[in-house]
């Protein structure tokens, strides 16, 4: 290894394609371009690993077991499992570390463990990249209070990167060299034509893995509180899959109510076949870390509006690339929506300047370059 060159594992804590893997990906890809030797471990085989191997990126298939699991797998059996079968994974874990001579690990998202683990047994330097919340996070069950994740994601990471400055205070802010924020960056997009679309009906994208922390039902509400004729003239697509329980409880009687408005488009890969021709995309969460479908709006020169609940008010300056409400406020929401509806001039300029923000804070080469250099100063550090 050379001060410019490292051999480093990425670690994916599953295999889908949502915001944080797409992330990794992106961010892995970054990295063999700048020179580094990245290979990438993954628990099972799925989407992401078919997407680095595609690339002829090679991807090592290691079972884990989360320790902040899903609320909806944190059972009596999970946590027996975990703890367990922990020694077995950490030394197989270390095993790949120390036999593939790797010179750092490279953990995404908070909910693995044993990588970080088994780095320590190996004295190989450790990077967490932090893109959620532990304790508190409504759809994750953390094993500890706030203090004792923060206590031990520290005491095994050289270095410890958070994707906004809100989940860095959430993890109870900077203490030290340590600590460090970079925003997700995301390759330049070609922009959209410009101009005031003015079809009839006005086309609302949503996107992403939708449970009720993306508050999918505030925007659905938020649109049945619109003026007769503004919603007579809107339509909604959901481009995400909606979790079946918050599915069943909050969306499906709503949907009974809005009729053909709402269209639910299921998985959309890319996701700029959803956004090339709408109108607007709305955020509507009532918590989010960073907001990855904000910055893949603008930058195709989509106007954005979204809630203040995080990582949104780090991305759009209000009044000015977009507009943000008060989150879980479906009235505030509404607001705003009638607002941009009958201003279409809002849209056009929020669009223009949404685009030029994101490509001057959020391009992901810089981002990449960043996280490089932050787990170069591991290595040598």
């Amino acid at each position: 290894m050379t001060a410019a060159r490292a051999r480093i594992l990425a670690v994916s804590h599953d295999t889908s394609l949502y915001g944080a893997q797409r992330s990794l990906f992106d961010v892995v890809n970054g990295l063999i371009a700048l020179g580094h030797d990245v290979e990438v471990c993954v628990p099972y085989a799925g989407p992401l690993s078919d997407a680095f191997a595609r690339l002829g990126i090679r991807v090592h298939v290691v079972p884990i077991c989360h320790w902040v699991p899903d609320r909806s797998n944190a059972s009596a059996r999970h946590w027996l499992t975990l703890v367990g079968g922990l020694p077995r994974r950490v030394l197989r874990a270390r095993r790949l570390v120390r036999t593939q001579r790797f010179d750092l690990v490279y953990t995404n998202t908070v909910t693995v463990l044993e990588f970080a683990l088994a780095a320590k047994a190996a004295g190989v330097p450790h990077v967490w990249h932090l893109r959620e919340k532990a304790a508190g996070h409504p759809q994750l069950r953390s094993p500890l209070p706030n203090r004792g994740i923060v206590a031990i994601v520290r005491a095994l990471s050289a270095k410890v990167i958070y994707n906004s400055h809100a989940l860095l205070a959430r993890y109870g802010g900077a203490r030290g060299a340590k600590d460090m924020v970079v925003h997700n960056g995301l390759p330049a997009a070609v922009e959209r034509p410009r101009g005031v679309r003015r079809a009839d009906p006005v086309k609302i994208v949503s996107a992403g893995f939708m449970d009720h922390r993306k508050g999918l039902d505030v925007l659905l509400d938020a649109v049945a509180l619109l003026p007769a004729a503004a919603r007579a003239g809107v339509r909604i697509e959901v481009a995400g899959i909606v979790e079946p329980r918050y599915m069943a409880r909050e969306i499906a009687p709503r949907l009974a109510s809005l009729g053909d408005a709402v269209r639910l488009l299921g998985w959309v890969d890319p996701i700029e076949a959803a956004l090339s021709d709408a109108d607007l995309l709305v955020s509507s969460a009532r918590e989010e870390p960073f907001g990855r479908t904000l910055v893949e709006a603008m930058m195709l020169g989509l106007p954005v509006l979204a809630t203040r609940c995080g990582g949104p008010e780090e991305i759009v300056e209000d009044g000015v690339t977009g507009l943000l409400v008060a989150a879980d406020d479906p009235r505030a929401l509404s607001a705003a929506l009638l607002r941009l509806l009958t201003e279409p001039g809002l849209l056009a300029s929020f669009g223009r300047a949404g685009r030029e923000r994101a490509l001057e804070r959020f391009e992901l080469g810089a981002c990449v370059r960043r996280v490089e250099a932050c787990l170069l100063e591991a290595v040598h550090g």
